[in-house]
């Protein structure tokens, strides 16, 4: 029984030193910047959608559902069959089936590590057709290259192909018809110099 009071007592004792501790402390706290202060914030957050990174083998891209080794081997196919323009004719469908698939390939995996080298490939390879067609396909895939890349480590060889670009024109300027001549006001034949005066 008596070790029940000495408890008490103790228990009491405890209680009463831990208040005049917290009383204490409590003035001392007053000047401090609560960690909730109630007031709400708005913050606006602006990233890319975190999106599969790598493509599976077994994915097929595009309407001719090509997958990305596929667009790989049809590339190295059209280097292989060289530059000539004979072959150009036979590749413009082949040329056209790889752009869709890649343009769905980027859509879909941005993040694809293979996806940046392949692009640049045909680039590469467009660009030696010296074709009107290609060459505007091929400016449209460097501004996405130079775009999408610009940050990374291999931004520098993108922006090597956009400053080696030749635009090409649709149009045989040797072909073109000699222009019209401009006749000046002190023309000879604007002035008649040519002519004989009459002998009287």
């Amino acid at each position: 029984m008596r070790f029940v009071h000495v408890a008490a007592y103790a228990a009491i004792i405890v209680a009463a030193a831990s208040s005049q501790a917290f009383a204490a402390a409590a003035p001392s706290a007053a000047g401090q910047i609560p960690v909730d202060d109630n007031v709400w914030h708005t913050y606006f957050v602006a990233a890319r959608p975190i999106a599969r990174a790598p493509a599976p083998a077994d994915e097929y891209f595009g309407r001719y559902k090509l997958s990305f080794l596929g667009i790989r081997n049809i590339i190295r196919d059209m280097g292989i069959e060289g530059d000539s323009p004979l072959a150009l004719p036979l590749q413009e469908g082949r040329i056209h089936e790889v752009a869709g698939s890649l343009a769905d390939w980027a859509n879909r995996y941005p993040r694809d590590k293979w996806l940046p080298g392949t692009t640049a490939s045909f680039v590469r390879f467009l660009e030696r057709k010296h074709d009107a067609g290609s060459a505007l396909l091929a400016a449209d895939l460097i501004a996405y290259l130079n775009d999408r890349y610009a940050g990374t480590r291999t931004g520098k060889w993108y922006a090597a192909l956009d400053a080696a670009h030749v635009p090409v024109s649709g149009v045989d300027m040797t072909a073109a018809p000699s222009p019209f001549r401009l006749y000046g006001p002190f023309d000879p034949d604007v002035l008649h110099l040519d002519r004989h005066i009459p002998s009287t």
